[in-house]
């Protein structure tokens, strides 16, 4: 049911420096996440204070009576939690944060390029566009489960070749087993591959899909093909009454973002998004572009079953909500997956080698230019981080810490130093996170959702935790009433917390939300970052 691979060319003119030169930038996608302390994602300090626990963190006093490690609790999403668990005692629980982004970063396009190696064969210079949306929105979002799951997804389809030939019984049983295996590291995984598979199944030619007899005869066959994908995530779903997104574990609203033309736009480019509009629009552009001509010339060679699959991606992604029940930002997924489908899919494959050369070198710049930006904005990030890092240096192990952060203006976000911000959404968002780890105290927005991370909130702070995460609660929203479902661990915040750490404490109006001296007496101003000690009720008060 899948195509047969065809022989790479090693043998063309340049191949061996193509392959070297495929391998340097693919590695080269590593150098961000190993030049710096903390990685500035969005949800990287999150899942990274959870992780440290998991790898031996938790047996540590006092953390040991305020989080516990407790795998009863998970069903699926857990791809990096096993990693820590599993690599955490042998790499020491600092390291698993680091491999767990460096796996995200990098298995979506080392598993595509396989894959388009699997179809077309290689070395190809259009390999590197592979690796033009490994720091897409999701990467710099910190969604590590799902990233890795993608990886997992393709490496599956480039194996599945190797199933089908070793016969019928053996390519159900690896299509579930592979299955299994993406439902455990993220769900969504598992939708992207059953796309994979289905769209090999349709075939790499397009004129039998065009025609109704054909097509009609490809139904059942790559129904069979999915099979066992259809079977694994409906049994999951059944057994597991605490997946992800699963109404009542925590906020049940479906929503959706109001739809126009922009947000479409920006939905469908997901993967491209990073810190650089201009250079973001010139990478979408010049692959375009690139596809036109090969097509216009008639040397574009394509996989039209996964060319399908790509394009369904990318209609679902119009109509994906927001979220659904515990899974926020569900609409960005959809169109990641269907990027790195839709480059797997087709190969520009220019007649004269000057042109081959020129593509080759072309993508090889795009990709460096997107790294080195990258690396450029989490170097700098490190200032807010260190900023972090050293205003809570003084928080004794086992307080609770308050993050709140001020509301900067659109034109402080636009004057903010590069990587603080990509787009409208703050990168800082879970630097309170850093404190877990660093301190041995409370965060009350550290990820424990019952069905997706194996960790449980204990005593007196299970009252004010929120497991959701989300942005920190404004400095001036102490004194809303009532508080919002998100932010309802500040409703006692002078009794339960004993510290509050303010995030881009330059920004904002300094005249709105300011502490009072009768609330919080400052203990270290680091600049983006401000330690208050709160002054508790008086007993009678409470």
């Amino acid at each position: 049911m899948s195509d047969p691979v065809n022989p790479a060319r090693g043998g063309a003119p340049g191949a061996q420096a193509i392959s070297w030169l495929i391998l340097l930038a693919y590695l080269a996608l590593l150098a961000p996440v190993f030049l710096v302390d903390t990685p500035p994602l969005l949800d990287y300090a999150n899942h990274n204070a959870r992780l440290w626990m998991i790898a031996g963190g938790d047996q540590l006093a006092p953390i040991d009576q305020i989080y516990r490690v407790d795998w009863s609790r998970t069903s699926t999403t857990i791809g990096i939690d096993l990693i820590a668990a599993g690599l955490g005692p042998i790499i020491g629980k600092s390291l698993v944060g680091a491999i767990c982004a460096a796996l995200a970063v990098l298995l979506p396009s080392l598993g595509t390029m396989l894959l388009h190696r699997r179809i077309f064969g290689g070395p190809h210079g259009w390999q590197l566009a592979i690796a033009l949306p490994a720091f897409g929105k999701t990467v710099l979002a910190g969604f590590m489960n799902f990233d890795i799951g993608l990886g997992v997804a393709f490496l599956g389809g480039a194996l599945d070749a190797r199933l089908v030939r070793a016969g019928p019984i053996p390519a159900f049983l690896g299509r579930l087993a592979i299955t299994v295996l993406c439902l455990v590291v993220h769900p969504f995984s598992a939708m992207c591959y059953g796309g994979v598979i289905l769209g090999l199944s349709l075939g790499r030619e397009a004129a039998p899909l065009l025609r109704w007899d054909s097509g009609r005869a490809k139904i059942l066959p790559g129904l069979l093909v999915v099979a066992p994908t259809l079977a694994a995530v409906a049994l999951v779903f059944l057994l597991a009454p605490h997946a992800p997104g699963h109404v009542g574990q925590g906020p049940t609203a479906v929503t959706w973002e109001p739809f126009t033309l922009r947000y479409a736009a920006a939905v469908l480019l997901t993967a491209f998004h990073s810190y650089s509009l201009p250079l973001d629009a010139l990478t979408v552009l010049f692959l375009l572009g690139v596809v036109t001509v090969a097509a216009i010339l008639r040397r574009l060679d394509v996989h039209a079953g996964l060319l399908l699959a790509g394009l369904a991606f990318l209609a679902v992604s119009l109509v994906m909500p927001t979220q659904i029940g515990d899974a926020y930002w569900l609409e960005f997924r959809a169109p990641t997956m269907a990027a790195f489908i839709l480059l797997a899919a087709v190969l520009p494959n220019f007649a004269r080698i000057q042109a081959r050369l020129a593509l080759t070198l072309a993508l090889a710049l795009l990709v460096a230019s997107r790294t080195a930006l990258v690396a450029a904005a989490w170097i700098s990030a490190q200032g807010d981080i260190r900023a972090v890092r050293e205003a809570v240096a003084s928080v004794p192990a086992g307080s609770a810490v308050l993050p709140l952060r001020r509301e900067a203006t659109p034109a402080q976000r636009a004057a903010a130093p590069l990587g603080r911000y990509f787009g409208d959404v703050a990168a800082f968002a879970g630097y309170g996170e850093l404190a877990v780890p660093q301190q041995r105290v409370f965060v009350p927005m550290l990820f424990a959702i019952k069905g997706q991370q194996p960790l449980t909130v204990q005593g007196r702070f299970a009252a004010i935790s929120q497991p959701w995460g989300g942005q920190p609660a404004r400095i001036e929203d102490l004194d809303v009433s009532p508080h919002p479902p998100l932010h309802r661990y500040l409703d006692h915040w002078r009794r339960d917390f004993d510290y509050i750490l303010l995030l881009d404490a330059g920004s904002g109006k300094p005249d709105r939300g300011e502490l009072s001296a009768a609330d919080a007496e400052l203990v270290a101003d680091k600049g983006f970052a401000r330690l208050y000690r709160i002054r508790h009720e008086p007993p009678a008060a409470r």
